[in-house]
């Protein structure tokens, strides 16, 4: 199918970036946008949205419809049936011409002001100052237009001030920005916007040397992000291509030897009484590292540091030797030796929060003065800006897949048709490959996941008879195969805009398909995973806010990522069982009397009438107890009619607001097990009642959440592939810092 997507499908994004580039109004982001789809990632994925397939998708459903083994004729028959019996209206023709019109002048509109953007910004760092952006657009129709512009502020939030008083707006913010200012102008507004851009674009003055230096950043700023998605899951390629990007900048473009280490933020257990966190440094220029690599940094020490954290902006100390609060790593060097330049900046995540530093200084360079200039300082925020993307954006896949493996587990220890799950992670490709896959790992049929120390890559042209994951990937739909004689079902991980960031390959063995009850096992397995990364892709790019359901989520990032999978599923449980009716409860007590009477009828022996009466009583009992943190009413009690007074109303609502991992909440843990161990979910399936199939769940779920609550953090240890032990740049091995966000 490779060949024939290369030949017929083109992205949206290709096709608008074409149509601009032969555009002469827009010469001057003419180069801006042929970099974007030079550094554009991962290409030829469709976007599944649930209600239409492109011509990709389409295709893949009828491949998947038909068969591996049908027939030419059979197609034929399939295509002369679409042809003949496949009809349109001319109102829905209408809307789906609109549609695309939409879709493609949004695609136009996002490239147009993207170029901008990095036209404007032209030392990379990441935002534009609000006020002088103002200041040209209302200089737009010499001033006619200034009133109706004023008026879009009234429609947007802007971030915060910073110390200086200047709002400053990233990339995103800025089209939002424009967006809402062309539309309280007059005219249709594609035209309106295109305007407004090549205004804007002609008003912007900038020198060959700046536009080269502007290139030369680009590219550095973008190897950052492009280490993180070819990273395999590790940091190492994220440090080692921020401090080339500084290196690089710094002889290139301002004649300086310079040294940097990055600190992030953790908190401090061992010694509170310093200060509640504590800087460690992670990373740093090689030749530092004997002096800088994990060493700490506490409040009560000097250092500027922890100034750049509470006031979240940068601080350059142009000469070091005269200002008394700098602290030297490297306490060998005499003080004639102290000289340079310092600069601290913040590491920030979506939400503006900081969680680390990254410091640069000239205190090698053999110059007694060199000071940082203000387009070297606003290079170096970009660089902190893009470091802290790739960051989150590694810490992203690792929780995924922390996830994954979590899901697969709880899967295992339910199901017996699955022999193996392999698990990848979408990357792009240097070759002529649209992307390729990273094998993360191998999970057998007993759980034991194998986490590859140096994860391989899988190209579609080297890997034949893995092209069922291409495919899968190529469409985000489920793809079942065949291979070596085993079949296979691949699912697609999501990303949030609908395409594959990832693919589970089950392999079920030599049969053809999983039994039905396996089969919704595996649904619900996706189902949670899907939801997770949603949530964790959500959060790391700021579109939502994170949300602590669970007391137990406070603990740390690790810790949390560990019980998303089971948060998440509790959360759907909450959400069925709200649903319930309460008479499906009263024909659960009704069910003993009912059945005695008639168990005939309904082809019932006596035997399993009374295994059912006590599958209802065992699970109904266990649920109490997690309702009622009251136990000793419960010590003598075994007889069910003084149970059955516990069965009200409330006890749903009691139940959906219960935080099993609170600190407050004391569970009998050993009495409910000892209720809930004899019935296998197989008993639980056959039965075939929802209350009891939910609340079995929902008893296990909160069993298995308590017991993880209870796990010291050294037994939590995310899925990650082996640290290398060669670069050329020196890192931490330490982990914790991410506990502290």
């Amino acid at each position: 199918m490779s060949d024939w997507k290369m030949k017929y499908i083109k992205s949206e994004d290709e096709e608008q970036a074409k149509l601009i580039c032969d555009d002469s109004r827009f010469t001057d982001l003419h180069a801006t946008i042929r970099s974007f789809q030079t550094y554009k990632g991962i290409k030829g994925r469709s976007a599944f949205d649930g209600v239409s397939l492109d011509l990709l998708q389409f295709v893949q459903l009828l491949e998947t419809f038909v068969g591996e083994d049908t027939s030419l004729s059979v197609s034929q028959s399939l295509v002369s049936f679409f042809q003949k019996n496949f009809s349109e209206t001319k109102q829905e023709k209408i809307k789906a011409l609109e549609q695309a019109r939409r879709n493609s002048f949004q695609v136009r509109r996002k490239i147009l002001l993207e170029a901008l953007f990095e036209k404007w910004d032209n030392d990379g760092s990441g935002f534009l100052d609000l006020n002088e952006i103002d200041d040209l657009l209302y200089t737009y129709k010499e001033g006619m237009e200034r009133e109706s512009m004023k008026k879009a502020k009234l429609h947007i939030n802007f971030p915060k001030p910073s110390p200086g008083h200047e709002v400053k707006l990233s990339s995103k913010q800025f089209q939002r920005y424009i967006e809402l200012v062309v539309s309280e102008l007059r005219g249709n507004e594609d035209q309106v916007l295109e305007n407004v851009v090549e205004f804007l674009m002609s008003s912007l003055e900038r020198t060959h040397t700046e536009g080269l230096r502007n290139c030369a950043r680009r590219k550095w700023l973008h190897q950052i992000q492009h280490a993180a998605e070819t990273s395999g899951v590790s940091l190492e390629p994220v440090y080692t291509e921020t401090f080339r990007a500084l290196t690089q900048d710094a002889e290139a473009h301002g004649n300086k030897k310079i040294s940097a280490h990055i600190s992030l933020l953790e908190e401090n257990v061992l010694l509170p009484e310093r200060g509640h966190v504590l800087l460690r440094n992670v990373a740093c220029t090689l030749d530092d590292a004997p002096f800088v690599l994990n060493k700490v940094l506490y409040r009560d020490m000097k250092g500027i540091s922890f100034t750049v954290v509470d006031e979240g902006k940068p601080i350059h100390v142009p000469q070091v030797q005269h200002h008394g609060n700098i602290f030297f790593w490297n306490s060998t060097r005499s003080k004639n030796e102290q000289n340079g330049s310092f600069l601290a900046l913040p590491l920030q995540d979506a939400y503006m929060r900081i969680f680390g530093v990254l410091a640069v200084d000239t205190l090698r360079d053999p110059r007694e003065i060199n000071i940082f200039l203000p387009h070297e300082i606003r290079f170096y925020q970009g660089v902190a800006n893009a470091f802290s993307a790739a960051y989150h954006y590694v810490h992203s896949r690792e929780h995924i897949l922390h996830t994954v493996l979590t899901g697969i587990r709880w899967l295992f220890g339910i199901t017996a048709g699955i022999t193996t799950i392999t698990m990848c992670f979408t990357e792009p490709s240097s070759e002529q490959e649209d992307y390729v896959l990273r094998n993360m790992m191998l999970t057998d049929h007993l759980g034991v996941a194998e986490i590859h120390a140096d994860p391989p890559t899988i190209s579609r042209r080297a890997c034949i008879f893995r092209d069922f994951l291409f495919k899968c990937t190529d469409t985000s739909e489920v793809i079942l195969a065949s291979s070596g004689g085993e079949t296979h079902i691949a699912i697609p991980l999501r990303q949030i805009s609908g395409e594959a960031i990832g693919v589970l390959d089950v392999n079920i063995g030599r049969s053809r398909m999983l039994v039905y009850q396996e089969y919704k096992d595996l649904q619900k397995m996706m189902k949670m995973i899907q939801n997770v990364s949603y949530e964790i892709l959500g959060e790391v790019s700021g579109e939502i806010e994170k949300q602590m359901v669970l007391e137990m989520e406070v603990a740390g990032e690790v810790k949390r990522a560990a019980i998303l999978f089971f948060r998440t599923m509790l959360q759907d449980l909450r959400g069925c069982l709200r649903l319930l009716d309460s008479m499906e409860f009263v024909s659960l007590l009704l069910y003993e009397h009912k059945h005695s009477v008639d168990f005939l009828q309904e082809d019932l022996s006596p035997q399993e009438v009374e295994a059912n009466v006590t599958l209802i009583h065992d699970i109904l009992k266990g649920v109490i107890l997690f309702s009622q943190q009251d136990k000793d009413p419960f010590r003598d009690l075994e007889e069910w009619e003084r149970w059955k007074f516990h069965i009200n109303k409330y006890l749903v609502e009691e139940i959906c607001a219960l935080d099993p991992t609170a600190s407050n909440v004391e569970i009998n843990v050993e009495l409910i097990t000892r209720y809930i161990q004899d019935h296998s979910r197989t008993q639980v399936w056959k039965f075939k009642n929802i209350v009891i199939e939910l609340l079995y769940h929902w008893i296990s779920i909160c069993l298995t959440l308590i017991e993880l609550n209870t796990q010291q953090d050294s037994f939590i240890v995310p899925p990650l592939p082996k640290k290398s032990t060669t670069t050329i740049y020196a890192m931490s091995s330490e982990r914790s810092f991410r506990e502290k966000l």
